[in-house]
């Protein structure tokens, strides 16, 4: 039996670099045959599979999963290894072309080098790049209006990941600080512009591809709390929603992760999707 609570949720994952088309194209048609949310892919695969359902490209992805073992590995060493450093305007092109490509929903990753010396929030590179990102969107509006009768029914979706696996309390605090001035800044340039285009902003925490020794899931009850109780405190709208990734294998993982993030859940991240969904 499907399990319509959650199916909406469900961001059907494949983020394998050496994924088949056959195995993405079945990705393709899970998700419309469980109605998920959308598929999340990298974009490269985006202009085959937009036309059959909604994809979410990820931006400036790792090629390959990597371990990270805290207090035997370096955190800086792992960081510049498992991170790529692409330019700000290499972002925005991957971005565009993913937009025109047909994705909806942009996954761009986060480097976490940034979050670790604290400077203004305007002058921090993952801030200067996320409403960067915005800008490109709206610059784009003519192509949206071209694909789509109304605007209003686009729902574009930014989700930038931080891997908070590799954050302690007082990154990931500044973390949510940076998204909640980047959605104010969002705000703001709508109404200035005028626009109908809305653009969704979703706090996303891992990008699965990182495995912490010891760490038995990324999306884990209690970071997934801290995240709500800090969006709560520096996203008072509220506005910000939390897009939880990286270890939900089962139903009642997703039921607990919905009662802690009380209607702040956007999506769920996960290749469990169908499993998810499955109830005996």
């Amino acid at each position: 039996m499907i399990t319509q609570t959650i199916n909406h949720l469900i961001d059907h994952t494949n983020l394998d670099p050496k994924a088949s088309k056959d195995s993405l194209l079945v990705l393709a048609k899970e998700a419309l045959a469980y109605r998920f949310n959308s598929i999340c892919i990298r974009p490269q695969s985006v202009r085959e599979l937009a036309p059959i359902y909604r994809c979410s490209a990820v931006i400036s992805f790792p090629l390959e999963k990597m371990s990270y073992q805290p207090g035997e590995d370096k955190l800086e060493d792992f960081i510049d290894k498992f991170f790529l450093n692409p330019s700000l305007e290499a972002v925005l092109e991957e971005c565009e072309t993913a937009l025109r490509d047909g994705a909806l929903e942009l996954d761009p990753v986060m480097n976490p080098k940034h979050l670790i010396e604290e400077l203004p929030i305007s002058l921090n590179p993952i801030y200067q790049s996320l409403t960067s990102i915005i800008d490109r969107v709206f610059d784009l509006e003519s192509l949206f209006l071209n694909k789509y009768d109304n605007l209003e029914a686009v729902d574009i979706c930014l989700k930038p990941i931080f891997s908070c696996e590799l954050l302690n309390d007082n990154q990931l605090k500044y973390s949510v600080e940076i998204l909640a001035k980047v959605a104010q800044y969002y705000k703001l340039k709508r109404d200035k512009l005028n626009s109908s285009l809305k653009i969704n902003i979703s706090y996303k925490n891992s990008t699965g591809f990182i495995e912490v020794v010891g760490l038995a899931a990324q999306a884990n009850p209690d970071l997934i709390r801290k995240i709500k109780n800090l969006l709560d405190l520096y996203d008072k709208e509220p506005y910000v929603q939390i897009k939880a990734a990286g270890g939900i294998r089962s139903y009642e993982d997703a039921i607990n992760i919905i009662n802690i993030t009380n209607e702040r859940l956007s999506h769920i991240g996960t290749s469990k999707g169908i499993q998810l969904c499955e109830t005996i």
